[in-house]
This record gives C-alpha cells, structure tokens and sequence, in this order.
C-alpha cells in the first residue's frame, strides 16, 4: 500500500471512528482506537479540519465531524428514487396503522433504514434514519433474504455469527430456512420480539424494474398495540402497496 492510500484509510479511519463514539473524541482517545501515534492522529485531523470535515470544539478540544459528512450522506440518499415513490404509502400506512413506518435498503449484511414516519402514539421506538440493523432478525431484513436463492441465503447465513437477542431470535440454520420459506409462500415477514423484547414488525420486501428485490417497508409497534388482529388488517394493505410501489419503480 502507498503512502498516499494509506493515508486515506488512516483518515476515513479517524472519520468513522469520531462518528461511532458519540461525534466528540480527544485526540489521545483516537489515537488508542485507531493505534496511531498521536503526532500521525494530529497530522491527518489537521488535514480533515483544513478540508472541512473535521472541527476542534473550542471549549472541550476534542474532535468532531462537521455537517460536510452528513451533506455527502444525504446527496446519496436522494438519488435513490425509492424514497420519492414509497413516502406518500408510508404515511399512508402510518395514517391506517398509527404506528411508525420504516423504509430501508439493504447494505451487505445489515439494513439502512432511510425513511421513517413516525407513530401517532407517545410511546415510540428508537429509530432514526441512517441506523443499521441485521437482515436476519428484523422484519425487514427477513423479507429481503426470502427474495435470494437458496444458495444466497446459505452464503449469507456462513457469513454472519447470529447473536440471541431475545429468546424468539433464530440462531439455527434450519430454523432460519423454514422462516423465510413460510416468508416467501405468504409475502409478508415479521418480527415477533426478535430483535427487541416488546416489539412487534411486519413487513414487504420492494422491487425494482428489473424485479431486483431494493429494499422493504416494515410496520412496528409495541406488542400490546401489534395485535394478531392489527396485524391482519395491515397485511393486505401492505400486499397492496408492494404492488403499487413496484409498478412506480417501473416492474410492471
């Protein structure tokens, strides 16, 4: 590697640090995270702050990322026209349900949520846009991988270390198999307090004009508000708008 790649990683390294730990950082704590001498840690900050991405709080001295970061992220979040067509059914199914809606894509073996429509209710969960989750406990997640091949699903699963989240978390092969089987017969997927004790999700994975599965919009809620009967009465509306959503991206 050269110099000069090797100073670029060093210095997304130090950016993706600083955003993993709350966006304020000491320039002795990022040189232990990032096992850099503080002289190289200070070299490269110095740069970033020259370029605008990095800023020095002047009361505390420690290191934050500017909003240049977040305009980046934003500018590509915009392009993706998916935002654009499935927002009007969000709310729309925020409107039915009065719970929080989300949108994602999916991102190697995670999801990015990058819309949301918030609950009508006091008591909400904690989500925000840009928050990554895994594929293979979420609502979302699972109606993304029940779109792969069998093959996919395998190579996705030997990847991954399954963490038990709560005592409904699938963490077995198998089990996972006959999840997304039952996901794929019925079209629906969801999450019954598997990531979060209390919480319940159901979901539709979305396509594109290619029948390329882009992402997926889930309906969540806490479990005394995501009845059995709330649940069936949002499932053929959600089937519905997998079907609007996919003829706008251009499938049909």
């Amino acid at each position: 590697m050269s110099d000069s790649v090797q100073s670029i990683v060093r210095a997304f390294n130090i950016i993706e640090t600083i955003a993993e730990h709350n966006n304020s950082m000491t320039i002795t704590e990022l040189s232990q995270k990032v096992a850099l001498h503080k002289s190289t840690v200070h070299r490269l900050l110095n740069t970033l702050i020259q370029i605008g991405y990095v800023k020095q709080n002047t009361q505390t001295s420690q290191y934050e990322l500017t909003l240049k970061c977040f305009e980046i992220g934003v500018s590509i979040v915009k392009q993706n026209d998916l935002i654009s067509v499935a927002r009007p059914y969000l709310e729309a199914m925020r409107d039915l349900s009065g719970e929080v809606v989300h949108l994602v894509i999916p991102d190697d073996k995670e999801i990015i949520y990058i819309d949301k429509v918030e609950s009508n209710h006091t008591l909400r969960m904690h989500s925000f846009v840009g928050k990554r989750a895994p594929l293979y406990c979420t609502a979302v997640g699972k109606a993304i991988l029940a779109e792969q091949s069998p093959q996919a699903i395998e190579h996705y699963w030997n990847s991954i270390d399954p963490i038990k989240y709560t005592s409904n978390t699938i963490v077995t092969l198998d089990a996972f198999y006959n999840e997304l089987s039952e996901i794929k017969v019925n079209e629906v997927a969801f999450d019954n307090e598997e990531q979060e004790t209390g919480i319940r999700c159901i979901a539709i994975s979305l396509k594109n004009y290619s029948g390329e599965t882009i992402g997926a919009l889930s309906i969540s809620g806490p479990l005394g508000r995501m009845t059995d009967d709330k649940m069936a009465l949002i499932k053929p509306e959600l089937l519905k708008i997998k079907l609007q959503i996919s003829k706008q991206m251009g499938k049909f």
